[in-house]
């Protein structure tokens, strides 16, 4: 029982955010700007507290300057300890990176936002806002999908949707590791500056190679 107490103690005292903001700004290329600021409580620091960010991130900086991170199954690493060294007590760090492309194809072939929010921070969260504009006036509601609760953590969120901007948070602590997407209805005229995309399939390949057998007999 004195062993399970001594355990117990430590974890009371363990590093978490208190509070993380993220701001988000689609544009009309279907690229996405994201701002995350974090305010931790560091109690222990062991040279190795890292803040995921989703795996597809580019153009990553930490305070304002470039860095390298590491990449994962499930997402890339940003290495706090890079910019905090061993301090330790409560301190504020703000990450920037770009989302290539958030729109993708929903439910009966319409175009939707997903947005990954939060990609597994190893500690808790006391409280996440968020903001996220689009370039058209929205006129559904968004859906949100989590690591532990899958949708039913809409229940631990709160949000309003004015004009071409979602605004919310959570109404309560979010557990260490969880993970956050945010889904919306848009319109594709929303995006007149996405790049074309061009799809391919087995048949195209076939006539290609028709084509060059072809072109070499002839």
């Amino acid at each position: 029982f004195i062993l399970l107490l001594g355990l117990c103690i430590p974890v009371s005292a363990a590093n978490y955010a208190s509070k993380v903001n993220i701001t988000a700004t689609v544009g009309s290329d279907k690229s996405c700007q994201v701002t995350v600021s974090a305010a931790l409580h560091i109690q222990e620091n062991d040279g190795n507290i890292n803040f995921p960010i989703p795996p597809e991130a580019t153009d990553v900086r930490l305070n304002n300057s470039r860095i390298r991170t590491t990449k994962t199954k499930q997402a890339q690493l940003v290495s706090l300890s890079d910019s905090i060294g061993n301090m330790t007590g409560d301190l504020t760090v703000t990450i920037t990176y770009t989302l290539p492309n958030v729109i993708t194809t929903g439910a009966a072939d319409t175009p939707q936002l997903q947005l990954p929010m939060l990609s597994g921070f190893q500690s808790s969260i006391s409280q996440l806002d968020f903001s996220v504009s689009l370039p058209g006036q929205l006129q559904g509601k968004p859906a949100f999908s989590s690591g532990y609760h899958q949708a039913d953590i809409e229940k631990e969120l709160t949000y309003t949707v004015t004009g071409s901007t979602v605004v919310g948070g959570s109404t309560g602590e979010l557990k260490d590791h969880e993970t956050l997407t945010m889904y919306l209805a848009v319109e594709e005229s929303w995006f007149p500056d996405a790049p074309l995309e061009f799809f391919e399939s087995d048949a195209d390949d076939v006539a290609m190679v028709i084509c060059a057998v072809l072109a070499l007999i002839y």
